[in-house]
Order: C-alpha cells, then structure tokens, then sequence
C-alpha cells in the first residue's frame, strides 16, 4: 500500500534537488532550441549560462514566464545576478527566477528583492524511482504512449504549454 511505496521514495537531498534541477535544465534547453532552430528564429530565443545558471530568453512571444526564465540559480550565483539582470534589460525582456529551496541564500534572496523581484509563485516537482508495480486506482492508468498516438500527445502537450505545434518543434518528441 501507501506505506511501501514511501519507502521506495529517496529522502530529498541537495544531490537529488541538483539532479532535477539538472533535468529541468536540459529539458527547457530542448525546448528553447527546438523554437530556436525555427526558420528565422521567429521568438528570439536565446541562451546563456552564468555561473551555474542557465538562462532562457524569447524576444517575441505571450508566454513569457515559460520561455523567459533563469534555472539552476542560487546563492552561488550572487556575483552572476547583475549580469543576469543586464542581459535581459539588454533585449527588453523580463525574466523569472525558478529558485530550488535547497540552492537560495538569504543575501541572494534579499539582493533579488532589492532588485525589485518577490516571490509569486511555486513551481512543484514530482520525483520518484521507477517501477513496474504501481498502486492501482480503478480512474487513472499511467503508461507509456503508443506509437499511434505520439501526433496527440504532442499536440496536447503543445496546446498546454502554448508553443507551436510545427513539425521542427513536435520533432524533438520523435527523437
């Protein structure tokens, strides 16, 4: 039952929030790029890292708190802040931090909130070991998608997200 399956569940450490962290940012990375390689780069997506964060830009686009975001960035990063900060006034784009509890600092947090950011939002990550036995609920079935049905998981996945169902971008879900 329940009690089994938290016992299979690692206690969240600072290696395991790095490693998910580091899975957000290869994700994202995917994404960005796949806007980026479209002809013309019609969003203005660009790239960079500071320090150990990797920050996301897109000039042209309505949803910018997905596309315009700094991942992977803490309390290491305060000397990279103004500079993250600049790079982003540079093109007129704002920006969103996605902070990981375990990596903020206080005087990085305050240096934020000098800058004019706050908190307003949270963003959850779900985090387990795979496993072939999974509790049973008779209203939810969780499987892999099937080869006929790739066409609507990516365009469902795009509708959701707000990023345009093209054949370059739905590519990266057929590699």
């Amino acid at each position: 039952g329940r009690a089994s399956m938290r016992q299979l569940l690692p206690f969240i450490t600072r290696e395991i929030t790095m490693q998910l962290e580091e899975s957000m940012v290869f994700f994202s990375t995917q994404k960005q790029e796949a806007l980026r390689s479209l002809p013309g780069n019609p969003y203005g997506v660009h790239i960079r890292s500071f320090g150990n964060a990797t920050a996301f830009l897109a000039q042209r686009t309505y949803n910018a708190d997905l596309t315009s975001h700094v991942l992977n960035i803490g309390g290491d990063d305060l000397s990279s802040l103004d500079a993250v900060l600049e790079w982003y006034r540079s093109y007129g784009v704002h920006c969103a931090f996605d902070i990981a509890p375990s990596t903020a600092s206080s005087a990085f947090l305050r240096h934020l909130a000098t800058k004019g950011w706050y908190q307003s939002g949270f963003y959850n990550v779900l985090y387990g070991l795979p496993q072939e036995k999974m509790i049973a609920h008779s209203d939810i079935a969780v499987r892999s998608v099937h080869s006929d049905e790739k066409d609507l998981f990516v365009a469902v996945y795009c509708e959701s997200f707000e990023v345009p169902n093209t054949d370059t971008y739905a590519s990266f879900f057929y590699t």
